[in-house]
């Protein structure tokens, strides 16, 4: 029962799909469809898996280790998403002519980009890394550093897997990414390596993902180069990238302001807070990926659209709003039990973290709607305002809050949804949002609320037993006569 209420956004999603067209609605339906399934089951695995793995490493090496390895992962993986420039996004929804030559030559660039820009982070974190107060990760910064061509190179091959909708194989690839991962990062650990047997695993996994891509694709790439074909590639895919940089500049919150403020074991803490929300919400990318993939071939039917979307909020809020409820109900006896004591600080900024991504899914869909529209400076726009609302609220409530600064900051930083709705409206069409209200509105309260009182997490109660709220959630389940 709880696989199928996690997977009813979804379920929704491609329901609203079966009426986008006579032509093609059949084949998108069923390709759609099985992705979506596929992806649920992989997900889900991939949290299983990175749950028992996490649970074993993080207690092993305890939360200064840690902290010093999310410094160096969340500056590298930033770069990499700087450079990559979105060329992944270009080959799944760019030219529907894309053949073996176009993924040849974005293969042939991005190795050579990863190379040049491999050494310069290397290079400029040797330079400037202790004035950043990041030293203690620097060594580890510069590992990963190396394998920067390696994460590129691996994306066309994926974006081939992910335009056919052939999830299933690049699942397979991901999960044993992560054995790779874990099975030397757990073994390492044990040896007392610290944040070096994580950051050996992770180094691991990147070259275990790039071989098994390549391999699940059937495709070999050549050396090739056309300026004429990188100049409209690389045209559309950092336009595309602009509002992803600047997401992912959220991450250098983390090491950067708490880091320096509060130390590296309050990087560690947020780090696992952040983790543990995110197993929880592990629909939340599966939404966004299939998304992507199935709202440009829909981008002429705003209306079926929009009403995909008030549909999906409203799943969205019931499969992922109460296991966060739960969590933040009972997890600081969990947390303190699986993880050790040492850890507890952890679920001090978790409820508010929880909360922050919970409102952030909900506009998931819409981010997703903008970008296949061509609207990426809106959803930049929107991304700024977050990032400065987070990097603000959390250098000035750090004193006052301790830990719980950056949590609280990131549910202030929710505002900016405010600038997705706007353009969603005048690009799209006007979603209503008085059906979801309800259930949204007790989630975030019983959220808001858990820091005080377990009995908070009955609060959803009071939307469920609404019979308007279960009238329209039973019009989602399949009908078996369409």
């Amino acid at each position: 029962m709880a696989d199928h209420a996690r997977s009813q956004p979804l379920r929704s999603f491609v329901r609203r799909l079966r009426q986008a067209s006579a032509g093609d609605a059949r084949r998108l339906r069923t390709e759609v469809a099985k992705g979506g399934v596929v992806l649920m089951v992989r997900q889900l695995m991939f949290v299983i898996f990175s749950a028992a793995g996490a649970l074993v490493t993080t207690r092993i090496i305890g939360p200064s280790e840690y902290g010093i390895y999310v410094t160096a992962l969340s500056i590298h993986l930033f770069v990499a998403g700087v450079f990559g420039l979105g060329v992944q996004a270009y080959l799944i929804r760019g030219p529907e002519t894309a053949d073996d030559r176009v993924f040849d030559i974005a293969s042939t660039f991005l190795v050579t980009l990863g190379v040049a820009c491999g050494l310069g982070e290397a290079a400029l974190v040797l330079l400037v890394g202790k004035s950043l107060g990041i030293g203690a990760a620097i060594p580890i910064l510069v590992l990963m550093a190396t394998t920067l061509a390696a994460q590129l190179a691996g994306a066309p091959a994926l974006a081939r897997l992910d335009r056919q909708f052939e999830y299933e194989r690049a699942a397979l690839v991901d999960l044993a990414g992560l054995a790779c991962y874990y099975t030397m990062a757990i073994s390492l650990a044990f040896l007392g390596w610290g944040a070096w047997a994580l950051a050996t695993g992770w180094t691991a996994q990147q070259a275990a993902n790039l071989v098994g891509y390549h391999l699940a694709a059937r495709w070999c790439p050549r050396r090739a180069w056309d300026w004429g074909v990188l100049r409209k590639m690389v045209g559309y895919s950092t336009a595309w990238a602009a509002s992803g940089w600047i997401w992912q500049a959220r991450s250098l919150v983390n090491p950067l302001i708490v880091g320096n403020l509060l130390g590296i074991e309050a990087v560690g803490f947020v780090s696992l807070a952040q983790r543990l929300v995110d197993m929880v919400c592990f629909t939340r990318p599966i939404a966004w990926r299939v998304a992507m993939a199935a709202f440009a071939r829909v981008q002429n039917e705003p209306r079926k659209l929009v009403r995909a979307i008030e549909d999906g909020m409203e799943l969205q809020a019931l499969a992922i709003g109460p296991p966060l409820i739960i969590f933040a109900a009972f997890g600081r006896d969990l947390v303190g039990s699986v993880f050790g004591e040492r850890w507890l600080p952890a679920f001090a900024v978790y409820p508010f973290v929880a909360l922050a991504s919970f409102g952030i899914v909900l506009f998931t869909l819409h981010s997703s709607a903008l970008s296949v529209y061509g609207r990426n400076l809106a959803v930049a726009l929107a991304n700024g305002v977050g990032l400065v609302v987070f990097a603000t609220g959390t250098y000035l409530l750090i004193s006052t809050l301790g830990v719980k600064a950056i949590g609280v900051a990131d549910v202030l930083a929710l505002s900016s949804a405010a600038i997705l709705d706007w353009n969603f409206r005048r690009r799209v069409g006007s979603p209503s949002y008085l059906r979801s209200l309800p259930l949204v509105a007790s989630v975030a309260a019983a959220l808001a609320l858990s820091e005080f009182t377990r009995w908070a997490a009955l609060l959803p109660l009071l939307a469920l037993v609404w019979p308007g709220t279960w009238r329209r959630l039973n019009s989602y389940l399949p009908n078996p006569a369409v």
